[in-house]
C-alpha cells in the first residue's frame, strides 16, 4: 500500500513543452512521445526480440546509434538477423 504525506503547501506544475508535430517523430504510431523511454519485460519465448525488431525498423534513422546488450546477440537466430539488418543498413 502506498501512503502519501503532505510536507508543504507548494504546488508543482508540469514543465511547459513545445508541441511537436507527429510527422517529426519517427515511429509516432508506436510511441507518440519524442525521446520516450521504452521498457520491455516478459517471460522467455514471448516475442520480446520481435518487438525490438519492430521498434528498430520503425523508429531509427541514419543518425541513430544502436547499442545491443544481449548475451545471445551472436548466437540467437533473431538477434543475428537484427545485427545483420543493422549492418546492411549501416546503422
Amino acid at each position: 500500500m502506498i501512503r502519501t504525506k503532505k510536507i508543504s503547501n507548494e504546488v508543482v506544475r508540469p514543465i511547459p513543452r513545445e508541441n511537436i508535430s507527429e510527422d517529426r517523430i519517427k515511429g509516432y504510431k508506436l510511441f507518440p512521445i519524442l525521446y520516450a523511454n521504452i521498457f520491455l519485460l516478459a517471460k522467455k519465448r514471448s516475442g520480446k526480440t520481435s518487438v525490438i525488431n519492430k521498434i528498430l525498423k520503425e523508429c531509427i534513422n541514419k543518425n541513430t546509434k544502436v547499442y545491443i546488450f544481449a548475451s545471445t546477440a551472436y548466437r540467437d537466430h533473431n538477434w543475428k538477423y537484427i545485427v545483420k539488418w543493422l549492418s546492411k543498413k549501416k546503422y
